[in-house]
């Protein structure tokens, strides 16, 4: 299977299927995947650089979600972008993104009908408006 990511220097897209994260340089975290061809030496990619483990683990868990709602989308006729973006490092200092069903206040954003979005709590209501922008 595989999922397709976009590395953290945006230069690399590449379809991987397993991923790691590793210490770096002392104090840095990595993430790397088996990425295949044209990379098909037996060795990983380079995929996104972390100021700590904590921070690299979440990224996994973010890759892990994004698998989830991929599969989800295409087992529910829902269109969801495939590829997922490595975020750049210090991500989590600042507000959490859009997590499904986060309870955000959505009031001053429109849905796609045009009606107002409340209160976040349906996966693709809230999908729909941050890609627009709301927060």
């Amino acid at each position: 299977m595989g999922i397709w990511i976009r590395s953290q220097d945006k230069k690399k897209l590449v379809n991987c299927e397993w991923f790691m994260s590793d210490k770096w340089g002392g104090d840095k975290f990595t993430i790397t995947g088996d990425c295949g061809v044209p990379y098909d030496t037996g060795e990983s990619v380079l995929l996104g650089i972390y100021s700590s483990e904590a921070e690299a683990m979440q990224v996994l868990d973010m890759i892990q979600r994004h698998i989830g709602e991929v599969e989800y989308g295409r087992y529910h006729g829902n269109v969801i972008d495939p590829v997922f973006q490595m975020p750049q490092a210090g991500f989590n200092q600042q507000p959490e993104k859009f997590i499904p069903g986060c309870g955000a206040d959505l009031n001053h954003c429109e849905l796609l009908d045009g009606t107002k979005a409340g209160v976040c709590e349906d996966y693709f209501e809230c999908k729909a408006a941050w890609d627009r922008g709301c927060r």
